[in-house]
C-alpha cells in the first residue's frame, strides 16, 4: 500500500535515485508492519513477509514494478499467512 500511495510522487521527478528511494521506504513500511506480528501472531508476520517477498521480486522485474506490486502483494501477503497459520 505504501508503494502505491507515494509512486507517482517518486516516478514524477525522472531521477533514478528517487526510485531507489522509494523501494528502500516501502521495505522500511514492510519491515513496521512485521513489528505487527505481535499483535497476531499466527498471520501478520507471514502476511508481512509475502508483502515484502513480492516487493522484492518487483524490484528485479522489467516492467513497470507498479503493476507487479499490486498484484503480487495481496496474493503473497494471502499465501504468506496461510503458511504462517499452518
Amino acid at each position: 500500500m505504501t508503494y502505491s500511495f507515494i509512486e507517482p510522487l517518486f516516478s514524477s521527478v525522472g531521477i533514478p535515485l528517487a526510485i531507489v528511494a522509494l523501494h528502500v521506504l516501502t521495505i522500511g513500511a514492510a519491515t513496521v508492519g512485521l513489528c505487527f506480528g505481535v499483535l497476531l501472531p499466527k498471520v501478520l508476520p507471514g502476511a508481512c513477509f509475502g508483502a515484502s517477498f513480492a516487493i522484492l521480486i518487483s524490484l528485479f522485474l522489467p516492467y513497470s514494478s507498479f503493476v507487479y506490486a499490486m498484484v503480487l502483494c495481496p496474493a503473497l501477503a494471502l499465501v504468506g499467512g496461510v503458511i504462517s497459520i499452518k
